[in-house]
């Protein structure tokens, strides 16, 4: 009887076996000639992973395996996944492989950019870049609505002012959603902090500067008076879609 381990290295075969590209053969060869536990138990923990979304979703598009530019991608995700000790970047890799067959007509060299970067970024790094990304999402529609609450409690304090009657009930629910709408905008700008992340300033400096340097975060206080280097960061547009990228299919 197979064991466990047996079972998903065939599930994994069968999966290689649909992409019929010759210059696959030996990479296959390395790739399952492992004589180290560990490589082996991430090939497996990654073949689990696979297992688990092609038994969900059962629309993938089996030409898509069967190109030589996904084959390529499939062997350089495998080469990192088996260097790899980390589950998120396990799920990561797993991302860029499905969001390639959900858009095979997405480019290979864009993915590589991508999967090469989940490889040198540590999780922390993707962690703030991920928490820049939803700030841009949450804190303008916040301001937003910020400031009409902020016009119409200008409006109610005018008229409160001359005819309280009816108008200060009104008036006392605006202040306090104005209240926490203030408290919600603050705690947005945690990001900003260094223990928002449970890390120190020296570290949290150098990931914001190793970011900076691939091009996924900007110095937004340059320029300003008073501003400190890399104090006042924003994510890039290359941010953005890097991080919804690997996000598309979680």
């Amino acid at each position: 009887m197979l064991d466990q381990n047996e079972i998903k290295n065939s599930v994994t075969r069968a999966l290689f076996s649909l992409i019929n590209v010759p210059i696959l053969g030996p990479a296959l060869t390395e790739i399952f000639d492992f004589r180290g536990k560990l490589k082996q138990k991430r090939l497996n923990q990654f073949t689990e992973l696979l297992e688990n979304y092609f038994s969900n979703h059962t629309g993938i598009n089996l030409e898509s395996f069967q190109t030589t530019e996904f084959s390529d991608l499939f062997e350089s995700v495998l080469k990192r996944v088996v260097l790899t000790n980390s589950d998120e970047k396990m799920r990561m890799f797993k991302d860029v492989l499905i969001n390639q067959l959900q858009n095979p007509k997405q480019s290979i060299n864009e993915s590589e950019i991508y999967l090469s970067l989940i490889t040198e970024l540590t999780e922390i790094e993707i962690k703030i870049l991920f928490e820049y990304r939803q700030f841009i999402k949450s804190f303008q529609p916040e301001i937003k609505e910020l400031n009409q609450l902020e016009h119409r409690q200008n409006i109610l304090e005018g008229i409160a002012d001359k005819s309280p009657e009816g108008y200060n009930s009104e008036l006392l629910d605006i202040q306090t959603q104005v209240g926490q709408k203030q408290k919600k905008l603050n705690e947005l700008q945690n990001i900003y902090k260094h223990d928002h992340f449970g890390i120190d300033k020296d570290q949290f400096l150098f990931y914001k500067q190793r970011l900076f340097s691939k091009g996924l975060l900007v110095d937004n206080g340059i320029g300003s008076i008073g501003g400190k280097p890399f104090n006042t960061m924003g994510i890039t547009q290359f941010g953005v879609q890097f991080i919804d990228y690997i996000m598309a299919s979680a």
